[in-house]
């Protein structure tokens, strides 16, 4: 994203007069696969939410 910022601001020619600031932000849950109780050895996935 940063890449393609810096591509705009100089097609434009404005790279002194513009400031630009981006923040990515993610959420990681962690659920457990399958149905039924949870056990030590119960898989689990990581769904990163952005």
């Amino acid at each position: 994203m940063e890449e393609k910022a810096e591509a705009i601001l100089t097609q434009y020619k404005v790279q002194g007069l513009l400031r630009y600031h981006s923040e990515r932000e993610a959420n990681v849950l962690v659920r457990y696969r399958g149905r039924g109780r949870s056990s030590e050895n119960r898989k689990k996935e990581k769904v990163t939410q952005v």
